[in-house]
């Protein structure tokens, strides 16, 4: 599989394994694919983050990025060493979330959210408590200026470094099948959570999964507020806002009454071409954004729900080299042969318009 050693790598910038504190490889997975992540991880080793502390705020008071900032520049010094420790960083992860304390098995995207919340909280610019306000329907309000209200919304309370790069925002419209009335959120979001298409005769790609994910789905029930009881209902989900940062969560885990599996179904992707978001975009969105997206890094899970073992596979920045990042354990791996039948995490990084001059954008 793609996920094991080629060859063996020499230490370079950015390529330094982290030791397993004991069942720590989901945290270990995450924080080698963000590290791949340029426009974040740059932001940390090149010490920019210390002007953005925000040490007032409600979770970690600065704690978990001073862990974080720290290990980063450690990982990418010229003379980094071939493994560290993130002791410091596992101790202020478990500070920030109890759920993360001690060394238990843990989830690699519930990890990554309880990070990227507890980074955007301590680089949060807001520092200053805004009082809520309710966020009321305008009858005949076009849909993007409904869009800009709720994000101007968010952004009042929620103004940071993660929330530049990875938030994103979807519109959800729910219609009620006994009225026709329609009900609009447009929610921030920092990953897109997709089911695998079930029963696919191929293997799905990554857009199979955007069209599963954006198609129109039956509710049983739904409170209709003209109604005023809960009817079945339509719900279909569009991308209004596309992030500099995309995370796709594959969904391989399921759970029927009381009974859990795993999804083992391959996902089609080449890391050569891009990911176009623009069909999955509602149409009344401002195309301000490229749509354009380059895989940038994955995370895999291996084995079972009881046995289980992430790694990362990440394209160098710098490079372009794709590297296997097995714990403390780093090395080279084919483009051409990583593994897609554990991939659970994919990062992608929007490509600017000049990007895609002479390359093939599909």
């Amino acid at each position: 599989h793609g996920t094991g050693p080629e060859s063996p790598t020499p230490i370079g910038r950015g390529l330094c394994g982290l030791h397993n504190l004991g069942n720590t490889c989901y945290m270990n997975s995450v924080l080698q694919a963000l590290s791949h992540c340029q426009p974040f991880s740059a932001f940390f080793h090149q010490g920019l983050w210390r002007a953005q502390v925000n040490r007032c705020n409600k979770g970690p008071k600065g704690e978990l990025v001073d862990a974080y900032g720290k290990l980063v520049a450690e990982m990418w010094a010229p003379d980094n060493p071939r493994a560290v420790k993130p002791a410091r960083l596992k101790a202020a992860i478990a500070s920030a979330s109890s759920m993360f304390e001690g060394f238990m098995q843990h989830d690699a995207q519930e990890l990554l959210r309880c990070f990227l919340d507890g980074l955007h909280e301590d680089l949060n610019r807001v520092t200053e408590a805004v009082p809520y306000e309710e966020i009321k329907d305008i009858d005949k309000e076009r849909v993007d200026e409904t869009a800009d209200r709720w994000w101007q919304h968010f952004e009042r309370r929620n103004d940071s470094h993660v929330k530049d790069l990875f938030a994103g925002q979807l519109f959800s419209k729910v219609k009620c099948k006994t009225c026709g009335t329609e009900s609009r959120a447009f929610d921030p979001v920092l990953d897109l959570s997709m089911p695998l298409p079930p029963n696919a005769s191929a293997p799905p790609t990554v857009e199979d999964c955007l069209s599963l994910y954006t198609a129109r789905e039956d509710l049983d029930e739904y409170y209709c507020r003209n109604c005023k009881s809960h009817q079945p209902s339509t719900r279909k989900i569009f991308i209004f806002r596309n992030p500099k940062l995309l995370v796709i969560h594959l969904k391989r885990f399921k759970q029927v009454g009381t009974r859990r599996s795993k999804v083992q179904t391959d996902i089609a992707f080449d890391v050569d071409s891009t990911l176009n978001l623009r069909p999955f975009i509602h149409e009344d969105a401002p195309f301000h954004a490229p749509t354009q997206y380059r895989l940038v890094a994955l995370v895999h899970h291996m084995g079972s729900l009881n046995g289980g073992h992430y790694v990362a596979n990440c394209r160098h920045s710098q490079t372009g080299q794709w590297y296997n990042f097995n714990d403390a354990n780093v090395s080279k791996v084919s483009a051409q042969n990583l593994d897609k039948s554990t991939a659970y995490l994919l990062f992608y990084e929007r490509l600017e318009d000049d990007c895609c001059k002479g390359r093939s954008c599909l």
